[in-house]
């Protein structure tokens, strides 16, 4: 069974191309990557966004990495102070 095209102009050209299986200029432009570039507020390097680090001070960038490893710190941190709560911690460190 046929496929039945009723367009007009252009737009049955662009039809026929991609039955063809060729891609027009309309899809090749969805298909580019689009790379954005940031600056990092520590040292303002020039950071592609797609990295999570800033090549030049090592500064998080990436929003989900700095909410991992906050998240790591809280719990570092709540660990820390439940060791030095202990006496014989901190009088061991004291001494």
């Amino acid at each position: 069974m046929g496929r039945y095209i009723s367009l007009l102009g252009s737009e049955s050209s662009k039809e026929l191309a991609r039955l063809s299986g060729l891609k027009i200029k309309e899809e090749e432009e969805k298909d580019k990557v689009k790379i954005t570039v940031e600056m990092c507020s520590r040292c303002h390097t020039k950071v592609l966004q797609t990295m999570r680090y800033c090549p030049t001070c090592g500064n998080v960038v990436d929003p989900e990495t700095r909410q991992k490893i906050d998240e790591v710190d809280r719990v570092l941190e709540r660990k820390l102070l439940r060791i030095l709560r202990k006496p014989e911690i901190r009088t061991m460190l004291l001494s």
